[in-house]
């Protein structure tokens, strides 16, 4: 239980580092890719949904503290993940590639708009300008490129699940 504990910490502590100092010095288009959420959706739908939602939030939170003032990737993911549970449940039930797809673009969607909210309310309180407009114009090109970037992981990871099995024998 430990070492899951601790291994979830490790590969949580790269994902970070990899979107943080790695994705987001990309262009325009490769620079929306989100990883840690890519990997929490992919928990929710692989593993079990509470897997998910907790990477989610810790995840959040692990960007928050590298990357932007406030707890707004906190507060999008963890409404997110709320939200992702639902959904897994009632919703996407089934572990198809569409219901992956729907599930993340669900989420990622409620994510993007409860972090435009949050910084809407900043401006209005702390008076900064903050491009609320430039956001919501960039949610579909972040929606589409969150949904190439599923589409591409759940590939990537029946693949590697596969290789792994035959690289240490393992039954299916």
């Amino acid at each position: 239980m430990i070492f899951r504990a601790v291994l979830s910490a490790i590969a949580l502590f790269i994902a970070v580092l990899i979107e943080d100092a790695f994705v987001s010095a990309l262009p325009e288009p490769l620079n929306l890719i989100a990883v840690v959420f890519t990997i929490g959706v992919l928990l929710f739908h692989f593993v079990k949904p509470h897997y998910g939602a907790a990477w989610l939030v810790a995840g959040g939170a692990a960007l928050d503290l590298v990357a932007l003032p406030g707890p707004s990737r906190t507060v999008a993911y963890a409404l997110a993940a709320l939200l992702g549970l639902f959904l897994a449940r009632k919703v996407f039930s089934n572990r198809s590639l569409y219901a992956l797809l729907g599930l993340g673009v669900s989420m990622f969607a409620g994510a993007i708009i409860v972090e435009s909210i949050w910084y809407e309310v900043l401006r209005l309180i702390v008076s900064e300008p903050v491009a609320f407009s430039a956001l919501l114009q960039a949610f579909w090109t972040r929606l589409l490129t969150f949904a190439i970037t599923v589409f591409v992981a759940y590939f990537l990871s029946r693949r590697s699940v596969v290789f792994f099995q035959k690289l240490f024998f393992l039954r299916t």
